[in-house]
């Protein structure tokens, strides 16, 4: 393969091998590394590539063979598997950051997966590769492939719960302002913890060295996101029927 001919198929598919490498390694940086190595190899085997038939699905397979290589290492002993950190372009405030916190939301149900699991998700769901790819990449038989992939999607869909009510939840939250106790002389607005506590435990910790509750806010978006599509939803409804009574 010319030298040409190799940028050209390598190109537009490092992206799609750093998704599947930051799936196995938690680090951007291990990820790229990864990407680079496998890249070297199939550039020292370019010679032999063009008797390849699937040389995306050959990339791939070097991509998870490497990193399954550097988990079982001494050095890769403390990565672990995570789901890929994609962003995606959306059109207003409310959709990115829905997206931002789907994707997080998904990253953390698919932490519960299998390995295997794991990234038959990763391939199928979010790489769009075909089936018989994936089974030439993870080296499985096409039921095998099928029955994990049922089995990570029902595991998914139980564990992804939507947030109902969220307006009514979010009407019980009160704001006010005050002062930090480790920062008292600059008055801040927050929520009652003991608020949020009824409505998302998950977000509220308590905090030991001042023995007060403390909160992280980043849980309480997904709730406010959901409000959001409450709300829009019910102007939706009123604008349609208020066209419906112009139009009589």
């Amino acid at each position: 393969m010319e030298e040409s001919a190799f940028i050209s198929f390598i190109t537009p598919l490092q992206e799609r091998l750093f998704r599947v490498a930051k799936r196995l390694l938690v680090s951007s940086q291990e990820a790229q590394d990864a990407v680079g190595e496998v890249t070297l190899k199939l550039w020292d085997k370019r010679d032999s590539l063009t008797s390849v038939q699937n040389l995306d699905a050959y990339a791939m397979t070097m991509t998870k063979n490497f990193c399954l290589d550097r988990l079982k290492s001494k050095q890769g002993n403390h990565l672990r598997l995570v789901h890929v950190n994609y962003e995606k372009p959306t059109d207003s405030l409310s959709e990115s950051i829905e997206h931002r916190n789907s994707f997080s939301i998904v990253e953390k149900a698919m932490e519960l997966l299998p390995e295997k699991q794991k990234l038959v998700v990763q391939l199928r769901d979010i790489e769009g590769l075909s089936y018989e790819e994936i089974e030439a990449i993870l080296d499985m038989k096409p039921t095998a492939l099928r029955v994990a992939l049922s089995r990570a999607r029902k595991t998914l869909k139980e564990n992804l719960v939507p947030i109902e009510n969220a307006l009514d939840k979010i009407n019980t939250l009160r704001t006010v302002t005050g002062n930090y106790i480790d920062d008292p002389e600059h008055p801040h607005v927050f929520l009652i913890a003991q608020d949020v506590q009824a409505i998302l435990p998950e977000a509220v910790h308590m905090n030991l060295d001042h023995n007060v509750l403390g909160m992280n806010y980043n849980e309480i978006i997904p709730l406010l996101t959901a409000g959001i599509k409450e709300l829009k939803e019910e102007n939706d409804t009123l604008k349609s029927q208020l066209s419906a009574l112009e139009t009589r």
